[in-house]
């Protein structure tokens, strides 16, 4: 729709995701313009917060 919600439409406190995705993730957005002429949207991602405890170390 066109309203956007006054709060956010997901929230999860507690998640254990290497429960549901194993130990290795990707985090990420996507969106899609549609092409109907000149008509454009923009996604703006306004927050975004992702944290983990115990990330281990990459080299």
């Amino acid at each position: 729709t066109s309203t956007k919600p006054l709060d956010p439409v997901l929230v999860v406190d507690d998640l254990q995701l290497d429960t549901i995705v194993g130990n290795q993730a990707y985090a990420g957005f996507t969106a899609a313009t549609p092409n109907f002429g000149t008509t454009a949207n923009s996604h703006t991602v306004l927050d975004w917060i992702l944290s983990a405890d115990d990330v281990p170390f990459v080299a």
